[in-house]
C-alpha cells in the first residue's frame, strides 16, 4: 500500500505539515514521473509543470502484421459492421503479437478509423503513452460538421 501513489501524496502532505520540506519534496518530484491524477496533483502543490509522456507510434505498419488470414478476416468483419466479432478476432491477433506488432496494429486501426481497435490495441500492449492511438478523436469530422456555424466548442460537443 505504501508504494501508491494515493499514499506516497499523502505522505508527502503530512511530512509538509509537519515542517519536513525536503523529505516531502522528494517525494512529490518522485511521484511526478508517474501517469495520473496524483503525479499531477504532486506537481500543482510543487508549483511545477506536469509533463505527459507521449509516445508516437511506429510510422512504418510491417505489411505482413496486416496481410495474414486474421487480418482479413478482421477486414472483412469490420465491413460488414460485425464488431463483436471483428473485436474476437482483433483481440486474438493483438495479443500474439510482441509490444512493437501491438503499436503498429494500433496505429493501423487507428488510420482505418477503428478506434475501438485501436484502443484495444494500446490496452493490450500496455501502450499507456500512445495518447493519439489509445483516445482517439472518434468522428471528428462529424463533429466539425455539425457543430460549424454553430455557438458551441467542437470539444464541448465530443466532451
Amino acid at each position: 500500500a505504501k508504494e501508491k501513489d494515493e499514499w506516497r501524496y499523502w505522505q508527502a502532505d503530512l511530512l509538509l505539515e509537519r515542517g519536513r520540506d525536503d523529505e516531502a519534496k522528494e517525494i512529490l518530484h518522485a511521484l511526478m514521473q508517474q501517469r495520473g491524477f496524483y503525479p499531477m496533483v504532486a506537481a500543482q502543490r510543487l508549483g511545477e509543470e506536469y509533463t505527459f509522456r507521449i509516445d508516437k507510434a511506429p510510422a512504418n505498419i510491417d505489411p505482413t502484421l496486416t496481410s495474414g488470414p486474421e487480418m482479413a478476416r478482421v477486414r472483412e468483419l469490420m465491413y460488414w459492421n460485425l464488431d463483436n466479432t471483428a473485436r474476437s478476432e482483433w483481440a486474438n491477433l493483438v495479443t500474439s503479437k510482441t509490444k512493437d506488432q501491438q503499436a503498429q496494429l494500433a496505429r493501423y486501426a487507428f488510420n482505418q478509423d477503428w478506434w475501438d481497435l485501436s484502443v484495444q490495441a494500446t490496452i493490450a500492449g500496455k501502450l499507456w503513452d500512445q495518447l493519439e492511438e489509445r483516445f482517439p478523436l472518434a468522428y471528428k469530422d462529424l463533429f466539425a460538421r455539425y457543430t460549424s456555424g454553430k455557438d458551441i466548442p467542437q470539444s464541448y460537443a465530443m466532451a
